[in-house]
């Protein structure tokens, strides 16, 4: 199986600071995204295995090509979602005005994420890479940052803006930046987005983005005890 098609399995084996589990399954600690995966060829073990690392009560994020669920979990969520990787940058943005996002700003991060779900999130998902924002009188109105590393590639992502300062371009302008940026780095971005997100998604393609794949985000609950 490619990489990039069960992305945060190879995110996660080779991020252990960030997780938790073993062979069979595992996910990011609680307080870091609440997401989850399975190897390539999960089977009954796995299953089993990540039971006993949720702990979360309305389920895990999982994404990947294709989920079969085991007929006694909760599927709560299954939504198609878009993987996008950029061939090459259409160039870094004119505005100078992202500030790097600090741990102190991480509860105003997670408010704003709140309110635009951009994506799962918590409180440290920020200590996964750099994130950088745009403020308007001190209050943070957009951000964007670096989640997940597979082997010479890296993911944009959480790229989020308050509604109140939506059309202005602050969406694309730090898309563009962090991907100029993981070039400069000698890595390929990439990111995702919900399918249906027919705005985002034409955004991402003026920077040079283009769909590869269409992944499955569910989200799951193990069996009552």
């Amino acid at each position: 199986m490619d990489p990039l098609e069960n992305p945060f399995w190879h995110a996660l084996v080779t991020q252990p600071q960030f997780a938790t589990g073993d062979e069979f399954a595992h996910r990011y600690l609680p307080d870091i995204d609440p997401i989850a995966a399975l190897p390539d060829v999960p089977d009954a073990a796995s299953w089993s295995a990540l039971t006993g690392l949720i702990e979360e009560p309305a389920g895990i994020n999982l994404l990947r090509l294709s989920y079969d669920i085991p007929e006694d979990w909760t599927l709560h969520y299954r939504l198609p979602v878009v993987q996008m990787v950029c061939e090459s940058a259409t160039g870094r943005p004119s505005r100078s005005s992202f500030e790097p996002l600090t741990p102190g700003d991480r509860p105003e991060m997670l408010a704003l994420a709140i309110s635009t779900r951009p994506g799962p999130y918590a409180l440290n998902t920020p200590k996964l890479g750099d994130y950088i924002g745009v403020r308007q009188n001190g209050r943070i109105i957009a951000m964007a940052g670096i989640r997940i590393r597979i082997p010479g590639m890296t993911e944009v992502s959480s790229v989020c803006t308050d509604p109140n300062f939506r059309g202005q371009g602050l969406a694309a302008a730090l898309t563009a930046e962090l991907t100029a940026r993981i070039f400069d780095c000698g890595e390929q971005p990439f990111l995702h987005a919900h399918a249906g997100n027919s705005g985002a998604i034409a955004i991402y393609e003026r920077l040079g983005y283009r769909i590869t794949r269409t992944l499955e985000h569910v989200v799951v609950s193990p069996p009552a005890n």
